[in-house]
């Protein structure tokens, strides 16, 4: 799985659960660490070839990157993702987490990693979209009430 496919599951599956995203993005907490349960679960269910891990330690220190995509491929062929998803109680925060998680993935990757595509992806509300800097791709998803935005390579 490429970055390009990723990023196509990422929003078929947002479309697909457009009603549950509306119910569980007002939640106070958040709805960040259900919808990568979720996007992780439904990969694992309909990509079985697909390795992928979450929460894998790229850096020489405690982070963790969200995903890893083709664990088991040549190091080019990985993915390290970040992923943000703006909820209501802490909307003003998205613009400022997405930026934290472009330098977050931009220094000091340790060698096993060094090659990896790198890719942020973030699902936001578009009533409540901040600027998205301008080296993000940016699209409305569905009924117009959902948008991810999605910056890869990012150096």
């Amino acid at each position: 799985m490429d970055w390009t496919e990723f990023v196509k599951f990422v929003k078929a599956w947002a479309l697909a659960n457009e009603q549950r995203i509306a119910k569980m993005w007002p939640q106070k907490g958040g709805w960040e660490e259900w919808a990568k349960t979720e996007v992780f679960s439904e990969i694992g269910q309909q990509l079985p070839n697909v390795t992928m891990l979450r929460e894998q330690h790229c850096w020489g220190d405690k982070r963790a990157a969200d995903f890893v995509l083709n664990v088991a491929g040549k190091p080019d062929e990985m993915v390290v993702v970040e992923f943000k998803a703006q909820s209501f109680e802490n909307y003003q925060n998205f613009l400022p987490g997405v930026k934290k998680d472009v330098q977050k993935l931009t220094a000091g990757l340790t060698p096993k990693y060094a090659k990896a595509t790198l890719l942020v992806v973030g699902l936001y509300f578009t009533e409540y979209k901040n600027h998205i800097p301008n080296y993000f791709s940016t699209e409305v998803i569905g009924k117009g009430e959902i948008g991810i935005c999605w910056a890869v390579d990012i150096q």
